[in-house]
């Protein structure tokens, strides 16, 4: 074999081999999106034989006396599973006010989470992150279902927008579907969950949550649930539904449960290391409650 024939051979192999490359590179880079871990991987069971019990029957709470001792309580909105199955109840309230001074009313569960996810925005992708749609009283959803039809508003009682938890986000240029086309769409849709917030209807889960994938609907949930639903592509009717009733969970600096509302249950032997405890309802009857532990 001539040298130019062997020479021809190579560089086409080698072609050959750089497009298969590519193509497996670009076949996994798209797969990577849709890789679900078997639920639920990530927690590992905290034994809560000696427990102390209150319920949650008041809107709110400040301090909980728990054995002679005060611990900080907060009860939010953060974990309210809205859909299809679980509309917004009628005598439901949001927790809502304006948002820095502005007459953009927000969940207060959301505020500080969305002004840190807005200056990662401008300090990541030198771009300013932009609010199209957020708190909707139920009077703004029928209209927008009267006038636009069910095919893009949600029927009234089963829009996030109500509780003030959703926003619909973007950037000059870039809105609606083209957001994602953005460097900030992609920031926000990578790295949202280290602000508390989700990307709520994910490319994966239509089938779960009954919307296509919206990249510009982010939700708030809190940490470290965001993180978990976010690193490991779940929708929030998966999370939800993979905790046991009753059982605490470790998830890094955090316990996490899934409790009735009833009978909530705070593991005795983390008492001297609480830093805050957090209970949010989820609207299935039972409520999250997560312990952060000092370190």
């Amino acid at each position: 074999m001539d040298k130019k024939k062997l020479k021809s051979i190579i560089v086409a192999t080698v072609a050959l081999l750089l497009v298969a490359t590519c193509c497996c590179g670009l076949y996994f880079l798209f797969e990577k999106d849709y890789i679900r871990l078997t639920l639920p991987f990530w927690k590992r069971q905290v034994s809560t034989s000696d427990t102390c019990s209150f319920s949650l029957d008041v809107e709110s709470l400040e301090l909980l006396d728990i054995n002679g001792e005060s611990v900080e309580v907060n009860v939010n909105q953060s974990l309210m599973l809205i859909n299809d199955d679980y509309s917004i109840p009628g005598n439901f309230s949001a927790q809502i006010s304006e948002y820095d001074d502005t007459d953009v009313i927000m969940n207060d569960a959301i505020q500080e989470g969305y002004a840190q996810l807005s200056q990662a925005v401008t300090n990541n992708c030198n771009d300013n992150l932009f609010v199209s749609s957020i708190y909707r009283t139920r009077e703004h959803q029928q209209e927008l279902y009267d006038e636009l039809g069910p095919e893009i508003a949600s029927v009234p009682g089963r829009s996030e927008h109500e509780t003030g938890l959703a926003l619909d986000v973007y950037v000059m240029y870039y809105a609606g579907m083209g957001f994602i086309d953005s460097e900030a769409g992609q920031f926000v849709n990578s790295n949202c969950g280290d602000y508390g917030f989700i990307i709520r209807y994910p490319r994966w889960g239509k089938e779960i949550t009954g919307y296509a994938y919206e990249p510009w609907h982010i939700r708030f949930v809190g940490f470290p649930h965001s993180q978990v639903i976010m690193d490991n592509n779940y929708t929030l009717e998966e999370y939800i539904e993979s905790f046991s009733i009753g059982v605490y969970y470790d998830v890094g600096s955090y316990l996490v449960a899934r409790m009735p509302l009833d009978d909530v249950e705070i593991p005795n032997e983390y008492l001297s290391d609480l830093s805050s405890i957090v209970v949010s309802p989820d609207n299935t009857g039972y409520c999250f409650v997560t312990i952060l532990i000092s370190q």
